[in-house]
Order: C-alpha cells, then sequence, then structure tokens
C-alpha cells in the first residue's frame, strides 16, 4: 500500500525537479528542512530508495541531468520523513563549456548515501553550503576520466548510521 502513495509523491517531485533544473539552474537549491514529525528505520529507506530509483528510469528516462533529478528528489522524499540527507552538487573544468562536467550527490554524515564512492574523489574541494545547510557544494580540478574506470558500481548504504540516528 505505500507504493501507491509514494508513487505518487515521487512524480510529483520529479515534475518538481525538472521544473527547479529549469528555472534555478543558476541559482541557488534549497531543500525543506528535516521533519522532526517522522521517521523512518533503515528497511524502509532502502524501500524508498529502491522503489525512487525504480520509477526515476520509467519517468525520466535518459538524460544527461538523472544525477540531479535523483539526488534533488530523493532529499525531498527522505527529508519529508526525517532523514537528514544533504545533496551535494560538484563541477569539474567550469571555465570550458565543452569539457565541464557535474554531478549531484547525497551524504548522511558526510558520507556517501546510495551513490558511487567516487564523488569526493571527484570532487574534493568543498565550497561550501548553501544558508540553509543542506545543499553541499564542490569542485574539481580537470577532469579524469582514470578516476570514473577504476569505480566500482556500488552503491553504499549508510546502514549503521541511519540506525544510530534513530536510536534513542
Amino acid at each position: 500500500m505505500w507504493r501507491i502513495s509514494i508513487t505518487v509523491e515521487i512524480i510529483y517531485i520529479l515534475i518538481k525537479a525538472v521544473i527547479t533544473r529549469r528555472s534555478k539552474i543558476e541559482g541557488a537549491i534549497s531543500l525543506p528542512p528535516v521533519s522532526t514529525h517522522t521517521k523512518i528505520n533503515d528497511k524502509m529507506s532502502n524501500k524508498i530508495v529502491k522503489w525512487f530509483d525504480f520509477i526515476l528510469k520509467i519517468v525520466i528516462l535518459k538524460t544527461d541531468y538523472l544525477c540531479f533529478y535523483r539526488s534533488y528528489g530523493l532529499a525531498l522524499v527522505l527529508r519529508k520523513r526525517g532523514v537528514p540527507v544533504v545533496m551535494n552538487v560538484g563541477g569539474h573544468s567550469l571555465s570550458s563549456p565543452e569539457n565541464m562536467k557535474a554531478h549531484s550527490w547525497l551524504t548522511l554524515f558526510k558520507q556517501p548515501f546510495y551513490e558511487k564512492t567516487n564523488s569526493i574523489q571527484l570532487y574534493p574541494y568543498d565550497m561550501g553550503f548553501n544558508k540553509e545547510r543542506n545543499v553541499n557544494y564542490w569542485i574539481g580540478p580537470v577532469f579524469d576520466r582514470k578516476v570514473l574506470d577504476n569505480e566500482e558500481r556500488k552503491r553504499t548504504r549508510s546502514i549503521r548510521t541511519i540506525k544510530n540516528l534513530f536510536k534513542k
């Protein structure tokens, strides 16, 4: 039963993400505060992430902005459920539009959350947060394809961190 309500929410959020990307591409991204009324456990967060990824592949299909839609959308869904994820936006070769690369990912307590582990290697220079401290901006040196080629396609779950978050 949870899948019906969250599917509607995910589709709404993905539409919102498309509008946000198109209208605020040059402005700051903002996320809502973390809900203090709802808390989910690690098992439910795992189900939500997997279901979100499934719906994302159906609705968005193939685009260069998939990581943005995923991280922005998942941040909205998870923050609403009490998980204090931070959205990260990184860029390389910003002075050269034809060589520029960018990526968005989520972190939970400064650790990649359901994300490839090389994001921190690709964007090592922290440029700071937005004023609400829920979006962190990063830059990297000239893009090095070797870092991607060596990456395993593994997503980390940070389960221990989530369990510790909800202990009383």
